[in-house]
């Protein structure tokens, strides 16, 4: 969509209008933990970010699955305290359409892990 100012200056939002996110904050390994539910016939989930972070002194690491298939990741933190990453997709990462994404990390360690993106055509 667009906003017209009154300035005459034209603001474009980048991404479809059904913006999504998701937060985990557990000391509980995951295993094909849903991020988020499959959009619907026609549509597909866009991921922009990812954030992960760790509060323990061990290795850890997080993938993404559609279904059986890994799509992102794995992404991989050394046995640090404390370490953490942030991953931002110029181009946002297409899931395959009407599919679900869920999530799998490695450690029962303090964890944090956030996602945000978007629903749209695809």
């Amino acid at each position: 969509g667009r906003i017209s100012m009154t300035d005459g200056a034209l603001f474009v939002i980048p991404t479809g209008p059904q913006v999504w996110s998701y937060h985990l904050d557990t000391s509980t390994a995951q295993t094909d933990t849903s991020v988020h539910a499959a959009p619907g016939a026609g549509l597909s989930l866009y991921v922009q970010s990812i954030a992960i972070s760790t509060g323990s002194a061990t290795a850890f690491n997080v993938f993404f699955e559609e279904g059986a298939s890994k799509v992102l990741g794995p992404y991989y933190l050394e046995a640090v305290a404390g370490r953490g990453t942030v991953i931002n997709f110029l181009c946002p990462k297409k899931i395959t359409a009407n599919t679900a994404l869920t999530i799998t990390t490695s450690a029962a360690i303090a964890q944090c892990v956030d996602v945000t993106g978007f629903i749209a055509r695809g």
